[in-house]
């Protein structure tokens, strides 16, 4: 319930902490706040909070970008056991609150445009995914990018960048490398196909120079369908992929008596997939 409140106050605080009306139609503040919350009681117990805010500061030539988001969902499930006769017993009820998923980021990016089509930007970013095997991960970003079309019905850009990770795992990997210098390549792409209707899809690829297996990529599908000028509906799938993913441990059981006997190594799956619908507010 504490998290609850606390993205509760974040998704407050977005509404307020930037001016509701953009100076014109390109430069000014710009910002959008997606919310979702999933809660189911009685006898199954779920909690789902997803929270995203996206700022952006448009000047004539020049912006800044600052993104956010945060994802925690927790089961409970309840464990009964009997004690006495057939026709007189008590129950006792044990809860046991399990975290399925857990994700917090934050991005911070300057654009600069050279000309009409042809910009340098730089940036850097943190994330968080314990059930992915990532307790922390810093990455620092700049390079250049062109916009290819920009109009009220389609945006496409495409960026090109050097990028630096300084990355920890949940349980690190024996002689792996924490901080690597890498590639980066990215695309954004926004179709307006009706007045209410919007399709977008970002997609960020790294590459670490340490090692050739060392790629991960980050791909965002949604469609954003409005209900009146401040309020849209967005559905979403989300597809991450490490190509060399974290290593978690886990409990290692005697054969025999079934006693625990220490910890192995385990590799995590290379593919999270996030299929989410959110409430937007754009302001």
């Amino acid at each position: 319930m504490r998290f609850k409140t606390i993205v509760l106050t974040l998704f407050l605080a977005a509404l307020v902490a930037v001016p509701l009306q953009a100076e014109d139609e390109k430069t000014g503040w710009h910002s959008t706040a997606d919310f979702g919350l999933v809660v189911t009681g009685g006898n199954a117990e779920s909690e789902t909070i997803a929270f995203k805010d996206e700022t952006k500061r448009v000047w004539d030539k020049s912006s800044m970008t600052f993104k956010l988001g945060a994802l925690r969902s927790e089961k409970t499930s309840t464990s009964r056991t009997a004690f006495g006769a057939a026709g007189s017993f008590v129950v006792d009820e044990v809860d046991t609150t399990d975290l399925t998923a857990e994700s917090y980021y934050f991005e911070g990016r300057y654009d600069q445009e050279i000309h009409e089509r042809f910009f340098w930007f730089t940036g850097a970013g943190w994330d968080r995914n314990r059930p992915s095997g990532i307790e922390s991960r810093v990455t620092a970003f700049g390079g250049v990018g062109n916009i290819w079309r920009d109009d009220d019905k389609i945006l496409f850009r495409t960026d090109y960048a050097l990028s630096y990770t300084d990355r920890e795992d949940v349980t690190m990997t024996p002689g792996a490398d924490a901080s690597y210098a890498g590639a980066r390549v990215s695309w954004v792409y926004r179709h307006q196909f009706t007045e209410s209707t919007q399709y977008v899809n970002d997609f960020v690829f790294d590459y670490g120079f340490n090692e050739s297996d060392n790629w991960r990529a980050n791909m965002i599908n949604a469609v954003a369908v409005s209900i009146n000028d401040r309020l849209a509906l967005k559905f979403s799938l989300q597809l991450l992929y490490e190509n060399l993913p974290p290593l978690t441990t886990i409990p290692l059981f005697d054969m025999v008596g079934g006693t625990q006997i220490g910890t192995v190594p385990f590799q995590l799956d290379e593919l999270d997939t996030l299929v989410s619908a959110a409430l937007v507010v754009n302001f």
